[in-house]
């Protein structure tokens, strides 16, 4: 068994509720104001209109992640196998080293994270860490597909 769409998909939740909330917000506006700037052409409008979409866009994207993005990663955990324990086979979905099937040796809890073993440079300089919405949980050690074993 190997990990699917919706496990990859997940695994970029903060990035999807980032731009998200950017378009989302940035499209109600556009769609606010749109007869406006189809009326007589006025440029000086339209420069406001794109200003205005882009205030939004950074607006939106601050509150994608504070609102969208603790959401996404909790529905994120629950497709991807967590809660996860020490020595739980994982793969990683997300990054560098996408692909490699590795163990968990520390849990973050309270910072909903967790630490891999990729190596003792990595681990000496804590570049091991992914956020637990970025693995998937490797069902009976069966890994088909998933990459090189870590």
């Amino acid at each position: 068994m190997k990990p699917g769409f919706l496990n990859y998909f997940f695994a970029h939740a903060i990035r999807i509720a980032v731009h998200g909330g950017g378009l989302v917000l940035s499209i109600l506006v556009v769609r606010a104001y749109w007869q406006d700037c189809m009326a007589p052409y006025d440029a000086w409008l339209i420069f406001y209109l794109l200003a205005a979409f882009a205030a939004y866009y950074l607006l939106g994207m601050i509150l994608g992640v504070m609102v969208f993005g603790p959401l996404l990663c909790l529905l994120a955990r629950k497709v991807n196998g967590a809660p996860f324990a020490v020595d739980d086979r994982v793969v990683i979905l997300a990054g560098p080293h996408k692909g490699k099937v590795v163990s968990v040796y520390e849990l973050w809890k309270s910072r909903g994270e967790l630490r891999v073993y990729l190596g003792e440079e990595e681990k000496k300089e804590v570049t091991d860490v992914l956020g637990d919405y970025q693995v998937w949980r490797v069902p009976d050690n069966k890994v088909e597909g998933a990459g090189q074993p870590g």
